[in-house]
């Protein structure tokens, strides 16, 4: 008999195999990115059940909240995309089909080489702790260098942009 943990795990596994599904197989574009909404949201709470809070945190902060709205307003500002005519995606399908079974058979033949190892049970208490103390003691140096080349792409960037109008 699967435990609450197992069958809320198998739940939001269901719910991104048909969230990506449904990217791939739904005709209107704007429909499709609020299903990797969703997909993506599912992910996230996959980690939470996983026990990495700080994986699925950010995976909520970064793709759900960032990327997602990002995708959806790029769709409803670009022209004749939400209108009637959409996107037809007719063409690739043969194309499409081959190679997605040829991925799906290189992945059963690595799934069924794959040790499984029983499942160990989730430690107590989350992540984001472990991940805090960790970025402070080793890899804060790393992290400022990081943030001052991408602020001078940023501050590049600008330059360029304003140089473009002028």
């Amino acid at each position: 008999m699967p435990s609450v943990l197992q069958l809320v795990f198998l739940f939001f596994a269901a719910v991104t195999v048909v969230g990506a599904l449904a990217v791939v197989l739904v005709r209107n574009l704007f429909h499709a990115a609020l299903w990797l909404a969703v997909t993506f949201l599912s992910v996230a709470s996959l980690f939470i059940v996983l026990n990495a809070d700080f994986v699925g945190l950010s995976q909520v902060i970064v793709y759900v909240g960032a990327i997602s709205v990002l995708m959806l307003f790029a769709i409803m500002l670009t022209e004749d995309v939400v209108g009637a005519r959409g996107l037809s995606l007719r063409s690739a399908w043969p194309a499409a089909l081959p190679v997605a079974a040829g991925v799906c058979v290189v992945l059963v033949r690595w799934f069924a080489r794959y040790a499984w190892l029983p499942p160990q049970p989730p430690k107590p208490g989350g992540t984001a702790g472990t991940i805090g103390l960790a970025f402070i003691q080793k890899y804060l140096f790393a992290f400022e260098l990081a943030s001052v080349i991408l602020l001078a792409a940023l501050i590049g960037a600008i330059y360029l942009a304003k140089e473009e109008r002028s």
